[in-house]
This record gives structure tokens, sequence and C-alpha cells, in this order.
């Protein structure tokens, strides 16, 4: 399958999708906002919190199908901060559409040496805020 065909079914409708369309909001004051095609999310991510005791901002980057989901914000950087990835995976449960229940990992740019502190894991629960 070529890449354009890949994204040609990507975008197009799918019925079976839930829609993640709009903003979300963590328990820790983080807001998601996200666009959908068909079954691909794009978008930002906001954090209120960050390795730095900051914020920090990254694109979003995503997939639906039914009422799973995962994606992907790559995490805009500095010369005082490491390059990082975040991978979000959950789903929107059918009985409360307003929920978004996930699992994440982190990693970031690390020496070999402290290979062993480069990588994060958590949870996240988000609630549709508009």
């Amino acid at each position: 399958m070529t890449l354009d065909s890949q994204l040609e079914h990507f975008t197009a409708a799918d019925d079976a999708a839930q829609s993640l369309a709009g903003k979300w909001k963590n328990e820790l004051g983080s807001t998601v906002t996200i666009v959908q095609y068909g079954s691909l999310l794009t978008g930002e991510y906001y954090s209120a919190v960050s390795e730095g005791q900051g914020t920090a901002l990254g694109a979003l980057i995503g997939l639906i199908s039914g009422n799973v989901t995962s994606f992907t914000v790559t995490w805009f950087h500095d010369a005082d901060t490491a390059p990082s990835i975040t991978n979000w995976i959950g789903q929107v449960f059918p009985e409360d559409t307003k929920t978004l229940k996930m699992l994440w990992l982190m990693c970031k740019q690390t020496p070999q040496a402290d290979g062993w502190e480069s990588t994060l894991a958590g949870s996240d629960t988000f609630i549709k805020v508009g």
C-alpha cells in the first residue's frame, strides 16, 4: 500500500470512529486540541507541566479506530530542553463520550550512559471541554 493510499484510507469517513474533535483537558490542566479527518487526528498539546517546571507545546498526530485511539506528540524544544516524544493510547467509552482514558510513554534524548532515565510512563484522564 502506498503512502498516498494509506492517507486516503485514514482520512476517509469512518462511521465507526468516535469523534475526538475539539478541546480536551486532563487532571493536571494540560490541554489537547484535536482536529479529526476520518480516522486521522492532528492538533496540538499544551502541557501544563514539563521537565523544566514550566509549560510545553507539541504537535500531535494520531489515529482512531472505533473507540480506541493513539496519538503521538513531538515536543518543541530549545537549547535548554532535550528532544522528546510522548505517545498516548487509550479509549473513549461509549457510555461516556466526554472522557478519554489513556496510558502514556515519553522518551527523551539522553546520553547512552543515562539511557535508563530516558523513558517515563503514566496515565491521563481527559475530559472534553470544547
